[in-house]
């Protein structure tokens, strides 16, 4: 342990000694402090916009004053997306999609006003996150800096030395990958650190989504240093060792990751938006089956009730049919809505189970997944706001439609208004980000995958014998 310890001690110090390199560290640490920093004020921003809009969507709703409720579905609320605490780290998907859904009767829409398309923000406060330089930039700085250390003591003879002092081989790499390893390592909790400061990381999920993100880059980080270290020590022509490393990381970074969208997509395929929303209209309009359109639907349903009240005429219903029939087409629009949206997103469930098994063969993208996961910020999330909103329109509509029916008024009467204290005593959509516990088969594989390359690499630097290094 001593000897491994004083090896420690001796890349730092030459790291210390060599003012480039101390100067470039210099500069990545405030460039991620800078990036850490922006990205919690624009996690402020948008947090304070969220419950800005959410509050003045509440306070219209509360200020509707008597109306019809059939006008009011039509007038409908507003659901905002807050992906929580760790978007600040990596923003994954959400510059892509919206965080704005609007919620009514007789539709369900799309999410609308993503994070780019607000370019007062955007520009702003910029689109460079903190997990963008933990991925590439730190592991680009590491594989030279471990590359370079193994050359020179080559080039230098310094290994012949250290051997004849009695070390062994498996205490100089070692040693040496755990010099870098740890400036991965200051860089990586810096980063974290500047995040735990200035937000208020009080809930033991978002602890656990903190720890989760720090384990699976402290992998990643280690897998780098200790491959860098056994390609420079195995391959004798430093430009080729340095070349397959720089190699691998295009392979990873670029080539790969195209290959497995690609793989992806054509297995599980995704409907054009077209094509869904043609499917959609076409199935709520002839039926599910083709054979039950809805004005079938509509005359079956106004039997029935007539039959259940004992009357012959829609006027003489104690109650009102068109909230009925209303009511009738939500749930028949929601069967609809399930069959096709649920499609959609158990593909891209497909999708990711297929991507994340070929994090086999790159590590990067086991990496890129966990840190997105664990950050909220993937679509499993995205998808998991929407279900979310879409139960509490479903809640929402069946409100109104119910007090249509059976708050007082009569079949054919819209001039009827519900009272203004109704539609306060309708609660409002709220959110929270769902528990990571709930995505573990999916992050505990990507974990898994990188815990695995991470001892394989390892075990293969213990394996090194001296004949490489002299």
């Amino acid at each position: 342990m001593k000897a491994l310890l004083q090896i420690f001690y001796n890349e730092w110090l030459g790291l210390y000694r060599n003012k480039v390199l101390i100067g470039s560290f210099l500069l990545l640490a405030f460039v991620l402090a800078l990036t850490a920093w922006m990205g919690v004020k624009k996690q402020d921003q948008l947090t304070i916009q969220t419950h800005s809009a959410s509050n003045y969507a509440r306070s219209e709703w509360e200020s509707i004053g008597p109306m019809n409720p059939h006008s009011a579905a039509h007038e409908g609320t507003y659901a905002y997306y807050s992906p929580g605490l760790m978007s600040s780290l990596d923003e994954g998907i959400l510059s892509q999609v919206g965080r704005v859904l609007r919620l009514e009767g007789h539709v369900q829409n799309e999410m609308a006003y993503s994070a780019r398309s607000q370019e007062a923000i955007y520009s702003r406060f910029g689109g460079l996150m903190p997990s963008l330089l933990l991925q590439w930039v730190v592991p680009l700085l590491l594989i030279f800096l471990s590359f370079r250390s193994i050359y020179q003591e080559k080039e230098q003879g310094r290994i012949t030395l250290l051997l004849s002092q009695g070390l062994g081989i498996k205490q100089i790499l070692v040693g040496k990958a755990l010099a870098y390893f740890s400036i991965a390592i200051i860089a990586l909790l810096s980063t974290v650190l500047i995040q735990f400061i200035f937000l208020e990381f009080s809930q033991s999920s978002d602890i656990a989504r903190l720890v989760g993100f720090v384990i699976s880059y402290i992998l990643f980080y280690w897998l780098i240093v200790s491959l860098t270290i056994v390609l420079s020590t195995v391959l004798k022509n430093a430009t080729g060792a340095l070349s397959s490393m720089l190699a691998i990381w295009v392979l990873w970074m670029v080539l790969l990751p195209k290959w497995t969208a690609s793989i992806a997509s054509e297995k599980y395929p995704l409907p054009s938006r077209f094509e869904f929303k043609q499917a959609m209209k076409d199935d709520r309009s002839k039926g599910i089956d083709g054979h039950n359109p809805s004005k079938d639907r509509i005359n079956k349903l106004r039997d029935s009730v007539l039959a259940k009240y004992g009357v012959s005429s829609d006027t003489a219903l104690p109650i009102n049919l068109d909230g009925i029939v209303m009511q009738a087409d939500e749930e028949y629009g929601n069967l609809v809505w399930d069959k096709h949206i649920g499609g959609v997103f158990e593909s891209f469930s497909l999708q990711k189970r297929l991507s994340q098994w070929t994090s086999i063969l790159n590590p990067m993208h086991a990496l890129k997944s966990a840190s997105m996961s664990f950050a909220g910020t993937d679509m499993l999330h995205h998808i998991h706001f929407q279900k979310e909103a879409e139960e509490y329109r479903r809640s929402f509509i069946k409100k109104l439609n119910d007090e249509h029916a059976y708050g007082g008024s009569k079949t054919g009467d819209w001039s009827w208004q519900s009272t203004e204290e109704f539609f306060k005593n309708i609660d409002p959509f709220k959110y929270s980000t769902v528990e990571i516990s709930k995505y573990k088969r999916y992050w505990q594989v990507d974990l898994l995958i990188l815990l695995v390359w991470s001892a394989s690499i390892t075990v293969l630097m213990c394996l090194i014998s001296k004949k490489h290094l002299i």
